[in-house]
C-alpha cells in the first residue's frame, strides 16, 4: 500500500467531495425513516449523534479511498514486467497453444508451454471447459504484459458492471441507500482479489448479473445469451441455469444452451479436439488438477465451499471428512430446492424471477461445488436483496425486529467475505500457518470463519426469503378475498 502522500490527500479530498453528494435521502424516503420506529431504537439514537456520524463517514471515506488506491495500484503493477499474474498466465498459455494449434487439454502438452513460454516448468492441468477458448485465444497474439493489460481492462469493466447491476437492483431512490450499498458490494473480496489473480469470476459475476436484470424486465433473447456465455465457468453458472428451467422461462434456457453449445464448439475447434478426445483428456487432466495443493480441502487455505468444513475439522478422518461435507452440501441444497418450489406453488409456478431466489442460487453455487475465494463475487447478489428487506421493514408502521435483526446479521456475515478479514487477519495467518507457528485449532476455527459464515449468509437469506414468500401470499390472498 502507497504511503499516505499528497497524491494520497487528493484522492481523499475527491472522494470526501464525491460522497457529500450522495448522502442525500429521497424526500417521501426521509419522511419515513423520519417516523420510523427504528430510528427510535436505543442504539440507533446513539449513532445519530453529530459526533458519531461524522466519524462514520470519516471512516467511510478512508474504507473508499484505500479501496480505490489498492484497486488502482493492482491493475498498474499487473501490467507491469515480472508481475506475478497468478492465474492469468495460465490463460495465456491457453491462448498461446490455440495460437500454435497445440492441444492444451494434454497436460504433457501445457506442462511444455507452460515450461517454454512463462519458465513454469512444472505439472499443469486445465479443467475449463472449450468454451473459454472463444475468449481466451486471442491473447496469445499479444505479449504478457500486454495481454494482461486487455484482461485487465476487461476486470474492470467487470467491477463496473457489478456495481451498476447492484444500484438496478435496490428498491430505494435514495442515493444514500445506493450509495452505501455500492461501497459493501465493492468490498467484497472476490471483486478486487479476482483482478488480482486474474480470473474470471468477476466476469462471469457481471454477466450473471445482467442477465437476472435482463430476465427480470423481459428481455429473454439478450439474458439468454449473456447466460450461455457464463457457461465458461459452470461452477457458477450451472445452477441459474436449471433455475430458469424451474421459472419456465424457456426461451432463455434454449438460447443460453444453444450459445453454449456454439461456444463448445469453436473452442473444439480452436483446440483442434473432437469432442470423445475432449472427454477422454478431460478426465486426466482433472485426475492430476485434484492433486494440485491449492484445490486439496485438507490443505488449501483459499477454498470456500462446504467440502473444506468436513476436510479441516476432520482432518486426520478422510472418509469422515467427506462424508460430513457431503452431507452439509445435501442439506443445503434441499432446502434451497424445497424453497424455490414451494414459491413456485403458491405462486402458481409464475416466470416471474425473484431477488431472494437468485440470491440463494448464488450462495449455493458457490457452496456445494468446487471455490475459490475469488467467486464470492457472486455474493454481490446479496446486497440489495438484504438491503431491500432491511428498507422494506424500517417503511412499515409496525416493524418486525426480527426481520431487522435478521438483516442487519446477514450484513455483518458479507462483510465476513470483504478485503478487510481476508487481507488483514486471514493471509497473514495464511503466512504464520505455513511456517508452523500457529496451533491447527486456529485454521479450523478463525481461518474457517468465511466457510462458515458463508452457510450462516445462506440460513439467514433463506429466513428472510420464506418472511417474504408468506407475507406476498398473504397479501395475494387477502387481495382475492377482498376481490371475491
Amino acid at each position: 500500500m502507497a504511503s499516505l502522500g499528497f497524491w494520497n490527500l487528493i484522492i481523499i479530498a475527491v472522494v470526501a467531495m464525491v460522497l457529500r453528494q450522495c448522502w442525500r435521502w429521497d424526500s417521501r424516503e426521509k419522511e419515513i425513516w423520519q417516523n420510523s420506529q427504528f430510528f427510535k431504537h436505543p442504539f440507533v439514537q446513539i449513532l445519530r449523534q453529530p459526533v458519531i456520524k461524522l466519524a462514520l463517514q470519516v471512516i467511510i471515506i478512508l474504507i473508499v479511498t484505500r479501496w480505490l488506491i489498492y484497486t488502482g495500484l493492482i491493475a498498474y503493477r499487473l501490467t507491469q514486467p515480472n508481475a506475478p499474474f497468478w492465474d492469468f498466465k495460465y490463460f495465456y498459455t491457453f491462448g498461446v497453444a490455440a495460437i500454435h494449434k497445440l492441444n492444451l487439454y494434454s497436460p504433457d502438452i501445457l506442462s511444455d508451454v507452460n515450461c517454454r513460454f512463462l519458465n513454469e516448468c512444472h505439472r499443469a492441468a486445465i479443467v475449463y471447459p472449450p468454451n473459454i477458448m472463444l475468449f481466451v485465444w486471442f491473447l496469445g497474439l499479444f505479449s504478457l504484459e500486454s495481454a494482461s493489460t486487455i484482461w485487465v481492462l476487461f476486470h474492470l469493466a467487470a467491477i463496473v458492471f457489478i456495481l451498476l447491476g447492484v444500484y438496478r437492483l435496490l428498491e430505494s431512490e435514495s442515493s444514500l441507500i445506493k450509495t452505501l450499498s455500492i461501497i459493501i458490494s465493492a468490498l467484497i473480496y472476490g471483486l478486487v482479489f479476482d483482478l488480482r489473480v486474474g480470473n474470471i469470476a468477476s466476469i462471469i459475476t457481471a454477466l450473471l448479473i445482467w442477465t437476472i436484470i435482463l430476465a427480470q424486465n423481459g428481455r429473454s433473447l439478450a439474458a439468454g445469451i449473456l447466460l450461455g456465455l457464463s457457461t465458461i465457468k459452470p461452477t457458477l453458472s450451472l445452477l441459474f441455469v436449471g433455475y430458469f428451467l424451474s421459472k419456465r422461462r424457456w426461451k432463455i434456457v434454449f438460447i443460453s444452451l444453444a450459445v453454449s453449445a456454439i461456444c463448445l464448439a469453436i473452442g473444439l475447434w480452436i483446440t483442434g479436439i473432437s469432442l470423445t478426445e475432449f472427454i477422454k483428456l478431460y478426465k486426466m487432466s482433472y485426475d492430476e488438477w485434484k492433486l494440485f495443493p491449492s484445490n486439496d480441502p485438507f490443505i488449501s487455505p483459499t477454498r470456500i465451499d462446504l467440502e473444506v468444513i468436513g476436510a479441516r475439522i476432520f482432518s486426520q478422518y478422510p472418509v469422515i471428512a467427506k462424508s460430513v461435507s457431503n452431507l452439509l452440501r445435501l442439506i443445503v441444497a434441499l432446502l434451497v430446492i424445497q424453497f424455490i418450489y414451494q414459491s413456485q406453488v403458491l405462486n402458481n409456478w409464475t416466470k416471474k424471477i425473484y431477488l431472494s431466489e437468485v440470491t440463494l442460487i448464488s450462495c449455493l453455487s458457490i457452496l456445494v461445488f468446487y471455490s475459490q475465494r475469488h467467486a464470492t463475487a457472486i455474493l454481490v447478489l446479496a446486497v440489495p436483496f438484504l438491503t431491500n428487506c432491511f428498507l422494506k421493514e424500517i417503511r412499515k408502521n409496525i416493524i418486525n425486529w426480527q426481520t431487522v435483526y435478521l438483516a442487519i446479521l446477514g450484513i455483518l456475515m458479507l462483510l465476513t467475505q470483504t478485503g478487510i478479514i481476508y487481507y488483514q487477519i486471514l493471509e497473514p495467518l495464511e503466512i504464520l500457518w505455513k511456517r508452523g507457528k500457529l496451533p491447527y485449532l486456529v485454521k479450523v476455527t478463525i481461518g474457517t470463519l468465511p466457510n462458515y459464515t458463508l452457510v450462516l449468509l445462506t440460513l439467514i437469506i433463506l429466513l428472510l426469503a420464506r418472511k417474504q414468500l408468506f407475507q406476498r401470499d398473504s397479501t395475494e390472498s387477502l387481495a382475492n378475498d377482498r376481490g371475491s
